[in-house]
This record gives structure tokens, sequence and C-alpha cells, in this order.
């Protein structure tokens, strides 16, 4: 067990934050898709800020983002997670867009890694980042600080995934003991195939999957991708009609209002279908150690998991980095 180590980890987020959130606040690109990593973290900030005596004025994510929808008041925070960078252009324009015309409002990015393929596009960034006045961003990893800092941005906090945040209590978690083995496997532009792969797969009892969320077929994905599409471009149109707008949700277009809850619990229900997690996703690391897992870590192409490893989970039990 890690009870002490996460609760430590919880506690940096407290201090940190606690001190920087001072006013009611607008919670920014929350995460309109099926990524259950994203939805952890996302989950993690709501458990984290009901502890506060501020008020959430109100949840937007990028896709759905209308000036027209965001209050005069209160402040900007903006959802965690890594794609703080030129990786993924949607959340991270959006981001960019705001704080260029927001120099009169604080403003605060979640814990985030960061990363660009493009060093001048970093360069122009860090010029709008270090010209906001009350800009403040928090980051997972020690080189993504480290990095920043060299470029004289200030303001800037070495902070925990706000997964750690989750408040496990309202799910019915049975742990039992499977005997089964998992390599999560994501199929995305993050993954790069390690040295180890080779013998991952000799091991006897191994599934590999991705999040449940991912497994389908190319043809399943193409209408999915469809479905989401069709989603986002209607919202966009409804959401500027009187009336009709009340329709829309500004977390999730017309889609289920309850997509977040489903996602975490499908997250759940599936790790904890293991004993053992060998992993390439961050969230599959965490989402292990809070579930008490023996996990191993693969890292991504961004070296995103051994970054977090390093930083912050060299005194948990039962987490080790495969050779």
């Amino acid at each position: 067990m890690n009870t002490s180590a996460k609760e430590n980890l919880k506690n940096i987020i407290h201090s940190t934050l606690n001190s920087l959130i001072n006013d009611d606040y607008i919670l920014l690109d929350v995460p309109d898709h099926n990524n259950i990593g994203d939805n952890l973290i996302w989950q993690g900030e709501l458990d984290y800020l009901k502890q506060l005596n501020y008020k959430k004025l109100c949840e937007i994510s990028s896709w759905f983002y209308n000036s027209n929808l965001v209050p005069s008041n209160g402040i900007f925070l903006f959802h965690g997670g890594g794609n703080l960078g030129d990786l993924y252009p949607e959340s991270h324009d959006l981001r960019l867009k705001i704080i260029e015309n927001n120099h009169d409002r604080r403003i605060i990015i979640l814990p985030q890694s960061l990363h660009y393929d493009n060093l001048e596009k970093l360069q122009k960034d860090v010029k709008i980042f270090s010209g906001h006045p009350d800009l403040h961003i928090c980051l997972r990893d020690f080189e993504s600080f480290i990095l920043l800092k060299k470029l004289g941005v200030s303001n800037i906090y070495l902070v925990p995934d706000m997964a750690f945040c989750i408040d496990f209590s309202k799910y019915n978690l049975l742990h039992r003991k499977t005997g089964k083995i998992l390599y999560m496997r994501r199929n995305d532009k993050e993954f790069i195939k390690s040295n180890t792969e080779d013998n991952i797969m000799l091991i006897k009892s191994l599934e590999v999957k991705d999040w449940p969320t991912f497994n389908f077929s190319k043809t399943e994905h193409r209408i999915r991708y469809r479905v989401e599409r069709y989603n986002r471009i209607l919202s966009k149109k409804i959401i500027k009609i009187p009336l009709l707008n009340k329709l829309v949700d500004s977390r999730y277009g017309l889609k289920s209002r309850i997509q977040r809850q489903n996602y975490i619990k499908t997250g759940i229900t599936f790790i904890n279908d293991y004993d053992t997690i060998i992993t390439t996703r961050l969230h599959g690391l965490i989402l292990g150690i809070l579930l008490d897992k023996e996990v191993q870590i693969v890292d991504n192409k961004y070296q995103k998991l051994t970054r977090y490893y390093n930083q912050w989970l060299k005194d948990f039990e039962n987490i080790k980095i495969m050779d």
C-alpha cells in the first residue's frame, strides 16, 4: 500500500493551488472526448475544487467555447494534462487566445506536461506567457519546469497530476486477485515500440489492450469519429441560437451529460481486473497506483512516464521502470 505517498502528493496539490485560486472560477478546455485518462484528471480537478470556498461559474470544452458563454468575473482555470505545446493545437490555440486577450484576469494552467516539436513555436508562446501579468503555470515534471524557467517564464510551479485528488469513496471498489497481467499499449502518435516489448509479449497470462474506449475496429472508429464531428458542428451552430442553445451543454454539446462518470467507471473496472499493469499510458500508471496494483512503466515517445516517475513516484512501492 502507498497510502502515505499518495496523501503526500495530494498535500502538494492543495498547498500550491489553495494559495493561487483566490476567486470564483471558470474551468476551461474540459475533455469532450473518450480518453479515460483526461477524464480522470477532470474528475480529480472537480473533487479538489469542491473543497474550496469559491464558486464554479461554468465549465467549457474547447470545442464549444464561445466568449458569450464566459462570465465577466472570475479567474480562468485551464484543465491539466499533456496538451501544453504543439501536439494538440485545438486546446493549445484556445489557451493562447485567452491568455493574450485577458490580461486583466488571473489565469491558472492546472498541472501539465510540456512538449514542442517546433522550437520557434515555443519561443513565440513564451512571449505570450511572459506578456500576461497574472498567469500561473503548473507543470507535472521537472524537465517541463526547468525548460520554461530557463526561458524566463515566471509564476511556474511543480505540481502532481490532478487525478490524485479523485475521491474514490463514491465508487464501489472491490479488490480481488485475478492472476491477470495487462500490457496497456497505447495506439496513437505518442506510442513508440520499446526495446522490452518482445520480452513483454512472452509473459504468460498477458492481455494486450489500450483503454476500452479505444479498442475498436477501424470501421467502428470511423463511425464514432463522424458522430463526434457532427455533434460538434451541430452544437456550435445551436449554441448561438436563443432558447435552442439550452439544449447544448458547454462541456459535451448534445451528448450525454453523464459521459465523464461513465468513462471513469469504465476505466476503474478495466484496471481493477488485473493484478499487474504494464503501461505505456501515464494514467494507466496513475490509476494503477490509486487502485494499489503492481505497475511497470514502459515509456511513451516523449518520456512522459519516466519524467513523472522521477519527479513524484520514487517513494512508491510496487512501481518500477522496465529495463
